[in-house]
């Protein structure tokens, strides 16, 4: 759990307990961000189990040079738009659409 107490609840879905693949990659939100980014990559996927196994998949694409790069720092952008977005909600109840928190993560 990331924050124990009355707010256990994932602050996106309201739904499942937020943990950090539940948050990061399950909730539907998170999913629908990660789904804008990649049809702007024009990549299809998988929605992987966990985030080590998404790390593993976004770090073994084989980009050229500026690309791969451009394509690492998107991978950290969108955990760190999506933590934003979290905190937003949680802690002064502003609420992020899919398109704000997607978006801000791409190049």
């Amino acid at each position: 759990m990331i924050y124990e107490g009355p707010l256990s609840k994932c602050p996106f879905c309201v739904t499942f307990e937020e943990t950090p693949h539940h948050l990061f990659l399950h909730c539907i939100f998170s999913w629908n961000t990660w789904c804008l980014i990649l049809v702007w990559w024009q990549m299809l996927w998988v929605c992987p189990p966990s985030l080590a196994d998404l790390a593993n998949w976004w770090f073994d694409n084989r980009f050229r040079r500026l690309e791969r790069h451009i394509w690492e720092v998107t991978f950290f952008a969108a955990l760190w738009s999506l933590w934003l977005a979290r905190n937003d909600l949680v802690f002064n109840n502003v609420s992020r659409s899919i398109t704000e928190v997607g978006v801000g993560s791409m190049p």
